[in-house]
């Protein structure tokens, strides 16, 4: 972590103040309790029916693995209802919808393409699950989906990941390229979710990213190490 490395290059622990790269917690879920109310309209805008929407937000490049997605859901019975949304943009793009054709998964897998921060919102109001396949340093997108309450379901090489586990409960952490394993997390994740009911969803679920994660709580706890670290008087 940067933690690590600046201590290793001299630091002292108690100059350093952890405070993460996050989206607005609060405004999130409460956007989501509001577009919850008005899921039947909201369905009926984007034609969804009452499928079980499986989402992922992010470019469409190589290294997010997109295509482990799509094989994953290639072998899940169509009976299951599942529909995996794909929002984003990027190279990638024509190989995994051409992939999606081969493996048959074009009826159940909507590319959606850029979608503004609202929009997306409302998909995260429908959704069951969140998945991100990827390798990456940090990973924005999972904290947002985990404020809306969804199930998360990420790759053992998401750098937020464990942090997020630390906080959330609702998150299976498993094998970047282990199809099988992404098959299987899915679908229990989806159970899970029908057995829980769909309402219940941000309001206690995200109670532990609030308390951490919320900008209140970042900007408290940012003061406080400037006034007791540093001896900085802020009148």
């Amino acid at each position: 972590s940067a933690s690590r490395y600046l201590q290793f290059h001299g630091w002292k622990k108690d100059s350093l103040s952890y405070l993460p790269n996050v989206p607005d917690i609060n405004g999130i879920t409460k956007k989501l309790k509001l577009l919850r109310a008005e899921g039947a309209q909201i369905r009926s805008k984007w034609k969804i029916k009452d499928e079980k929407i499986i989402i992922y937000v992010g470019r469409l490049i190589k290294k997010k693995n997109v295509d482990h997605l799509i094989k994953a859901i290639a072998n899940i019975n169509p009976e299951s209802k599942l529909t995996l949304v794909v929002i984003g943009e990027g190279d990638q793009e024509q190989y995994l919808k051409s992939l999606s054709q081969k493996l048959g998964t074009e009826k159940v897998t909507r590319f959606l393409g850029f979608l503004e921060p609202e929009a997306i919102l409302e998909w995260f109001a429908l959704a069951s699950v969140f998945v991100l396949p990827s390798n990456e340093t940090w990973g924005v997108a999972p904290i947002e989906a985990a404020s809306a309450g969804l199930h998360l379901i990420l790759s053992e090489n998401v750098g937020s990941a464990f942090e997020i586990s630390d906080r959330y409960s609702k998150i299976h952490i498993v094998q970047e390229g282990n199809i099988q394993q992404w098959q299987t997390t899915i679908l229990n994740a989806i159970d899970s979710n029908h057995d829980c009911g769909e309402g219940q969803h941000a309001s206690s679920s995200s109670q532990n990213l609030l308390q951490d994660w919320s900008y209140s709580a970042l900007a408290s706890r940012m003061l406080t190490f400037l006034t007791s670290k540093r001896k900085i008087s802020l009148v």
